[in-house]
């Protein structure tokens, strides 16, 4: 199945879901929730992409101590959700922003030399989220633990900046920004606390499986599987 009927599909999902808001919240609960996180993510070809510029340079100039000051480590990540809940039940559309980096340098009197691939992306889906067991807490105040299954596309972009000074033909990348389309599955655990009827604090974990796609131009992928943390605060209509 193609990428456009997946974002078709999503769309159709999107719309059924908001209409389902707005008929049905006079029966149950409306949730926003906003999280901050931290996220590993997997890049095996944007790592072997900064490691080959990097002997390609070295291969020119032997010896130089060029220096790899970022590998595309894990980073923090923001989540906004939407949901509808009845009951046990929770469903709804979810947005996150996600972004690492990777970079090589060298700079000394006579010159410098630096090559940064930066990539960020935009994750858009939908997510279920089942409560399987609550305890209560006294008056207004409850605790609850969810499992969550959440498909998803992630939009990213990646954008190779470079410099050389003086100006030579050390480096084989040219700057450039290339546009990437993946799919995504973020099965989670979590846990919820509510401390009143309608604010509410979670924390959740789980690993995010991105069926990565390949950039033809530079022949990579953009693969942000890895880890997912988040903390975050919740309200309730």
């Amino acid at each position: 199945m193609g990428y456009l009927k997946i974002l078709e599909i999503m769309k159709k999902a999107i719309l059924v879901l908001l209409s389902l808001f707005f008929i049905l919240q006079a029966q149950s609960q409306i949730t926003v929730k906003y999280s901050v996180g931290y996220g590993s993510y997997k890049m095996s070809d944007m790592k072997d992409l900064l490691s080959g510029t990097r002997n390609a340079i070295l291969a020119k100039v032997p010896g130089l101590d060029i220096s790899t000051t970022d590998n595309f480590p894990g980073y923090i990540m923001h989540t906004f959700d939407l949901g509808y809940r009845m009951q046990k039940h929770e469903f709804g559309i979810t947005v996150s922003y996600l972004n690492t980096a990777g970079k090589i340098s060298y700079a000394d009197y006579s010159g410098k030399i630096s090559s940064e691939i930066k990539v960020s992306g935009y994750r858009g889906g939908i997510f279920y989220r089942n409560y399987f067991y609550s305890i209560s807490m006294g008056e207004n105040q409850s605790m609850s633990f969810y499992g969550e299954i959440s498909p998803s596309l992630i939009f990213s972009k990646i954008k190779i900046d470079q410099e050389v000074f003086p100006k030579n033909n050390i480096l084989e990348l040219e700057d450039n920004s290339y546009n990437n389309t993946s799919v995504s599955l973020l099965p989670q655990l979590g846990v919820k606390y509510n401390f009143t009827s309608h604010i509410g604090l979670f924390v959740s974990t789980g690993y995010e499986i991105n069926f990565s796609s390949k950039i033809s131009e530079i022949e990579s992928e953009i693969d942000w599987s890895g880890l997912r943390v988040n903390g975050g605060i919740s309200y309730s209509f």
